[in-house]
């Protein structure tokens, strides 16, 4: 092992130790560091000499490893290990004559935001915790291990995480944040102001395009001269005397407040900068998931392509000047989640969503309230969507007059007549 990867394993838990999930094979030969969601290293211990049975014995007695320490030694490595269990923290350690380091970068774009966490404000969510994840990945394996795109993004998660410390800062009245959030641990005042000066540059670029941007931009310039009060002791007076201006930006955040657009375009760009990085969760390896992963992209997506939708899996779009729709597919070991939805584009909602974010690149979650199937079979995933188009197409007949046979079943033209006649009756009744 060279001191780059030593180093590295012995900065984790000085760094952010709570971002950490450490697991290990039956025998301690491997130790997986999981890292957030943007890397995963893997250790591989060559001719453990001692302590073996001792730590497979602590750990098999349901205690949690929190830490790694490495320290090399003329015949050897080291290895301690801080861990946890219900009652106390301690340590075991273990010697073996070599190390081998494996690192996987992940695309952390794929961050999973569940249903409950998501208030309209979904964008906020994950770019909070994409911000964390990028410059926690700048922070453990320096400037290097970034392209390019998430190096000229690192000033924008600044920006994010100051965000997201100013609505804490309002909503709990606590003036440590800077120094809770582990981003920005060290104490020099310099620390602050850089990441202050970065989210400031940011902002500039919003000003005149959303209307919040300039009391944000107001607000950093103010802890700029005043770093104290953002990092301040919890107790101090006035440092809380001061927080009844500071808006509670994160909080109130939707997606149909023009300040959307900060997170939204933030979460798009981290998406386009991670193409690279191969994708944590991949698509279960049972046969049935294999088998239906087949399916959608041989039978489904052409469909969606063929009725006009844009995209790529998992997510896709279709919109015109009334109504967009939203289809999307998650494969699990046995069975597929859908989620499905559509949304009159001239509601005031929708609208400012449109404004902030690409209607390509808007996913269901957006929308916070969507509908959800969940298929147990290919046929119950062709079903859900065969009436997803249905809806599409009598839609588009009604409003548009485009009908085509060649395309649409009976079913479909029996459904449109009714509708129409439905539609007759009532215009006939309001001209009389």
């Amino acid at each position: 092992m060279n001191k780059y990867y030593k180093d590295i394993i012995n900065n984790i838990g000085n760094t952010y130790n709570y971002f950490i999930n450490i697991s290990t094979d039956e025998n301690l030969s491997i130790f997986n560091i999981e890292l957030g969601e943007f890397a995963q290293i893997k250790l591989k211990l060559k001719n453990i000499k001692q302590n073996r049975d001792k730590v497979l014995e602590e750990i098999t007695r349901q205690s949690e490893i929190i830490l790694l320490d490495i320290k090399k030694h003329e015949s050897g490595y080291l290895l301690t290990l801080y861990i946890n269990n219900k009652e106390e923290r301690y340590k075991v350690s273990l010697f073996c004559e070599d190390m081998d380091c494996d690192i996987q970068f992940w695309d952390y774009s794929k961050i999973k935001i569940s249903e409950d966490e998501n208030k309209d404000n979904y964008r906020v969510l994950l770019a909070v915790k994409e911000a964390k994840n990028l410059l926690m990945k700048r922070k453990l394996f320096g400037e290097n291990a970034l392209n390019y795109k998430e190096r000229n993004l690192v000033k924008n998660a600044v920006l994010i995480i100051i965000l997201s410390l100013l609505q804490l800062k309002e909503q709990y009245n606590d003036s440590s944040y800077l120094d809770s959030e582990d981003l920005f641990k060290n104490k020099d005042e310099n620390i602050e102001r850089e990441a202050l000066q970065q989210a400031l540059q940011v902002i500039e670029f919003y000003i005149g395009k959303i209307k919040e941007a300039q009391a944000i931009k107001e607000k950093i310039e103010y802890y700029l001269n005043n770093p104290k009060k953002l990092m301040g002791n919890r107790n101090d007076n006035n440092s809380k005397k001061d927080q009844k201006n500071i808006s509670n930006y994160q909080n109130h955040c939707y997606y149909y407040q023009s300040i959307y657009r900060i997170y939204s375009d933030f979460s798009i760009a981290i998406e386009n900068s991670c193409k690279e990085f191969e994708c944590k969760y991949k698509t279960p390896n049972t046969k049935f998931a294999i088998d239906i992963n087949d399916y959608i992209q041989n039978k489904i997506i052409p469909i969606l392509k063929q009725n006009e939708f844009e995209g790529e899996y998992p997510c896709f779009v279709y919109k015109d000047c009334k109504k967009i729709y939203i289809i999307s597919f998650q494969i699990m070991p046995n069975k597929v989640v859908i989620k499905y939805d559509d949304k009159n584009i001239d509601t005031r909602k929708i609208r400012a969503l449109l404004e902030n974010i690409d209607y390509k690149e808007i996913k269901p979650e957006d929308f916070c309230v969507y509908l959800t199937s969940e298929c147990l079979d290919s046929d119950a995933i062709g079903e859900c969507v065969s009436q997803f188009i249905e809806d599409l197409k009598v839609y588009k007949q009604i409003e548009f007059n485009e009908y085509d046979d060649n395309i649409i079943n009976k079913p479909y033209e029996s459904k449109a007549g009714i509708l129409e006649r439905i539609l007759f009756r009532f215009k006939k009744q309001k001209n009389q």
